[in-house]
């Protein structure tokens, strides 16, 4: 701030620059992101032919390729996660109610194309559904106690927002699905 800007009311001075620029934390990010493959790397040769401990430095490395930033909705229950989460992505394809609802974790992702999949408990191959059977997976109306075994539900779809990283997470509800009935005055 110059001497003549000190002078002046506080909302007509001139805004300085953050002293920490974008692109400088970028930077130190993607340092820090490759300091970080480096050391899995060495993990990796130091567990030379330990197959679960070389799959799990696999596993790290390509979730540091990937570059996801994980946004989990987390609340009590019938607060509007999945109407926030409908919002955010400028569709209204989530399951939604006055009742709770989401009973299964359901995470929203970047796709060429609209696609859901059905990952279950104790499978490795995910199951492909349309978006209108949402509601048979993830909702307590649809499977109830997740009788199906659900594990979770990704959903894809082509959003920008989506595209430059970040995934969203829908939660099912904390605290006690129905609240106890208030007394009557």
């Amino acid at each position: 701030m110059t001497p003549s800007d000190a002078e002046k009311p506080a909302g007509e001075r001139e805004e300085q620059a953050h002293p920490i620029a974008p692109r400088i934390l970028l930077r130190e990010y993607e340092k820090v992101k490759l300091e970080l493959a480096g050391l899995v790397r060495e993990g990796m040769v130091q567990a030379g032919s330990n197959e679960q401990a070389l799959h799990e430095g696999q596993v790290l490395l390509t979730r540091l390729a990937e570059d996801r930033i994980n946004v989990a909705v987390v609340g009590r229950f019938s607060r509007g996660k999945t109407s926030l989460m409908n919002a955010v992505l400028g569709w209204d394809r989530l399951p939604t109610g006055i009742l709770p609802l989401t009973s299964v974790l359901t995470m929203v992702r970047y796709g060429s194309r609209e696609r859901v999949l059905v990952c279950y408990e104790n499978s490795y191959m995910p199951h492909e559904i349309s978006l209108e059977q949402i509601p048979d997976y993830v909702t307590q109306d649809g499977n109830p106690g997740n009788r199906k075994g659900v594990d979770y539900v990704e959903v894809q779809i082509p959003s920008e927002t989506l595209r430059r990283g970040f995934s969203f997470v829908d939660t099912p509800g904390l605290g006690p699905r129905w609240p106890p009935c208030q007394a009557r005055r």
